[in-house]
C-alpha cells in the first residue's frame, strides 16, 4: 500500500474502513488464498530440509514434517472443493518433499528431534 493509500485509509471512519474490508474479501476467493498457503508450505518445508549450503542451519526436520502434513490437508482441501486441475502440480511437489524428508530422516536427523515415517506417505497416488 502507497503512502496516499495509507493516508486516505487512516482518515476512513470505522464504518467506512468496514466497508471498503467487505468489498475487498468479496473479490478475495478462498482457493487463492490456498493456494497461497501451498506455495509458502512448500517454500518452507524445502527450507527446513537444510540441503543446500546455504540452508543447512535451518534444518528441523520436524518442522519441514509439519509442512509436509499442511500441505498434504490443503491439497485434500482444495482437491475436495475445486477439482484435482489447481492441486495437481501441488501432488507432485508434496510426493517429492515426502520422498525428500524420507531419504533426510533415514540418513540420520541430526539432533533435530524424532525423524518418524511421515504418516499419510503410502496413501498417496503417485
Amino acid at each position: 500500500m502507497g503512502e496516499d493509500a495509507r493516508r486516505e485509509t487512516a482518515e476512513l471512519t470505522d464504518e467506512q474502513r468496514a466497508a471498503l474490508i467487505r468489498e475487498q474479501l468479496k473479490a478475495l476467493r478462498t482457493v487463492d488464498v490456498a493456494r497461497d498457503m501451498m506455495i509458502t508450505l512448500v517454500t518452507v518445508g524445502y527450507q527446513k530440509f537444510g540441503l543446500t549450503q546455504e540452508t543447512r542451519e535451518l534444518r528441523n526436520l520436524p518442522d519441514a514434517r509439519l509442512a509436509i502434513e499442511m500441505l498434504r490437508g490443503i491439497v485434500e482441501a482444495v482437491a475436495e472443493v475445486a477439482g484435482e486441475d489447481p492441486v495437481t502440480e501441488f501432488r507432485s511437489t508434496l510426493a517429492h518433499m515426502q520422498l525428500q524428508y524420507a531419504r533426510a530422516a533415514s540418513s540420520g536427523a541430526e539432533g533435530e528431534g524424532e525423524a518418524s515415517a511421515l504418516p499419510g506417505a503410502e496413501d498417496q497416488d503417485t
